[in-house]
């Protein structure tokens, strides 16, 4: 699972896309700092890990994305 997520973040790099990773265990401030995640967290606890975020909302939350949910939301090919 974290392979493809991996390929797919990259996948989004090369197209141009500012790709960021913040893992909660190394950076916990950043999540609190975000209200989004955070009211997930709150109401979800871990069931909501991990929280993707795009263009500064929710994308998912529970799961990680496909490379197709990318692409459809950000209006890339395939």
């Amino acid at each position: 699972m974290l392979m493809r997520v991996s390929a797919d973040l990259n996948w989004l790099g090369k197209r141009g896309l500012r790709v960021e990773r913040v893992n909660l265990g190394q950076e916990p401030i950043r999540f609190v700092e975000t209200a989004a995640v955070r009211e997930r967290l709150d109401r979800d606890g871990e069931q909501a890990l991990p929280v993707v975020m795009l263009r500064g909302e929710v994308f998912a939350a529970g799961r990680y994305p496909t490379r197709k949910e990318f692409a459809d939301a950000l209006g890339l090919m395939l």
